[in-house]
């Protein structure tokens, strides 16, 4: 598996799990369902599986992410 550092979500791809922001680790990885595309009209986000337990969708926002140190694992 990879481990890599990106600055966009644009960089995502389906099957990358996202395990740290801004060199603070998640509790579980948010692993990508969907990557950059529209969500809804004509917002894009990254859509990820959501974690055991939650019922809620999570997407992130490439206004809210991008610029950020994202790290990943992505599998070879």
């Amino acid at each position: 598996m990879a481990h890599l550092h990106i600055r966009k979500l644009s960089d995502l791809k389906e099957g990358d799990a996202l395990i740290a922001v801004n060199g603070v680790k998640r509790a579980r990885p948010l692993v990508v369902q969907d990557p950059l595309g529209v969500i809804v009209g004509e917002v894009q986000g990254v859509r990820f599986v959501p974690p055991e337990g939650s019922e809620l969708e999570w997407v992130f926002y490439p206004n809210h992410m991008d610029g950020q140190d994202m790290e990943i694992e992505r599998p070879e």
